[in-house]
């Protein structure tokens, strides 16, 4: 929970945010409820991918500010499209993300994620990595970036 009040704090923008959580509810047991709601279908056109990598890149600009908050778990998997604003992405489920000093991440796949997660103080450079790589693992076409505007 550090890390939401943190990205609260900081004032990171096209984020998923913490609701409510609760340890010990009657019925539901420990439960946590985030916002915004989205459409997690990820990218259906070369548009959709520019506007999710802006929006995770705006995102990223703020938190990795000083002091430095690092996702680390950065895939399509993890961004959500908007379901008010199909131009508007955010980046989801913060549970492996770190503050510096980050420890390596050995338990993350290491198909989708930069050689650099799995030593001990990595950086932003993890997050700008993933970047790339969702541009390279969209199922669109992705025309050359300098087509995209």
């Amino acid at each position: 929970m550090a890390i939401y009040a943190s990205l609260v704090s900081k004032g990171v923008p096209n984020v998923d945010r913490l609701k409510k959580a609760e340890i010990q509810h009657d019925v539901h047991g420990s439960y946590v409820d985030l916002e915004p709601r989205g459409i997690d279908e990820g990218p259906k056109s070369p548009l959709d991918v520019r506007n999710a990598v802006v929006c995770v890149l705006e995102a990223l600009k703020v938190a990795h500010a000083d002091p430095p908050v690092f996702h680390r778990d950065i895939r399509w998997q993890n961004i959500m499209q908007s379901c008010e604003d199909s131009s508007k992405w955010f980046l989801i489920d913060w549970e492996d993300a770190s503050f510096a000093p980050t420890k390596g991440a050995p338990h993350l796949s290491q198909n989708e994620h930069s050689p650099n997660v799995y030593k001990d103080n990595h950086g932003a450079d993890v997050d700008i990595w993933a970047v790339g790589r969702l541009i390279f693992t969209a199922r669109v076409h992705v025309p050359a970036l300098r087509d995209l505007g």
